[in-house]
């Protein structure tokens, strides 16, 4: 009998390095189905590739209109051909042509050059993210992970070694996470995406309660009143305990009850004492 081998789950990193080969279609059949199934379980992963298309189609409508002559396409090919460089294609009005962000990206980079100024980096305008939301998406990214069921991306007890796995995978510098300590246990770790960047969860388990502590970049957030010093905000059954340290936003979500959360901010002393 044969078996038929379901594709093996990618983790968020691995789906958002894939994302422009899968809108353009060149990824194969294990890959494609891989990441579209990371997709309809993953809300934070189905917004980024939603973003990525929109992207796309804006660039194609500001800077292209319609899809590039032969003769500009030949002349980027062998641009990138004489650089060493080997363009990026997908199949467009049966031919080969070069991927629309190649396009979009060689055609920019010429005309800064032509105009003698430094090319810069395109990143998409993003506002400031309003208090409220700050103090509701952990909560509610908690609450939809617990719902879901899915696993840990990683699965450690060990503080330094956990801290490690997440330094290969977020641009800023981590607090070491608490270590097992009474009713505390260290289970793990998710990375997370929101806000327009990746957060670091840690995952405890508390008097049998599930405990995330959110750990992300403050920059472009709007602080809630007193998250300098700390501040809990209720949403439901979950609470949020929001503190700022340094140039970070240490988030504690868990469901415990008001004494229950008093007693393992006691025992997180070590994270948040450090507020600034």
């Amino acid at each position: 009998m044969t078996k038929t081998l379901e594709p093996v789950p990618f983790d968020h990193d691995r789906v958002r390095e894939l994302i422009e080969a899968y809108i353009d279609g060149r990824l194969d059949e294990p890959q494609q189905s891989a990441v579209r199934s990371h997709l309809e379980q993953c809300d934070a992963c189905s917004e980024y590739f939603a973003r990525a298309v929109d992207l796309e189609d804006r660039i194609r409508t500001a800077l292209l209109g319609d899809l590039p002559s032969v003769e500009l396409s030949t002349a980027i090919q062998h641009s990138l051909a004489a650089k060493g460089r080997k363009p990026a294609a997908v199949r467009a009005q049966g031919a080969w042509m070069p991927s629309i962000r190649v396009v979009a990206a060689a055609a920019l980079i010429l005309g800064l050059l032509i105009a003698g100024l430094p090319a810069a980096r395109l990143v998409p305008h993003e506002s400031r993210i309003a208090s409220e939301a700050v103090a509701q998406t952990p909560v509610r990214e908690l609450r939809d992970w617990v719902a879901s069921g899915r696993p840990l991306d990683v699965g450690e007890s060990d503080p330094r070694r956990l801290r490690a796995w997440f330094e290969r995978r977020v641009n800023f510098t981590l607090p070491m996470p608490p270590g097992a300590n009474g009713d505390l246990t260290l289970n793990g770790g998710r990375l997370c995406h929101f806000f327009d960047r990746a957060v670091a969860s840690y995952m405890y388990e508390f008097e049998r309660h599930i405990v995330s502590i959110y750990v992300m970049s403050a920059e472009g957030l709007d602080m809630p009143p007193d998250a300098s010093t700390g501040v809990t905000i209720g949403d439901g059954d979950y609470s949020n305990v929001i503190v700022t340290r340094g140039g970070l936003v240490i988030a504690i979500v868990s469901d415990l009850s008001p004494d229950a959360r008093r007693r393992l901010e006691r025992q997180l002393r070590s994270l948040t004492s450090g507020a600034a």
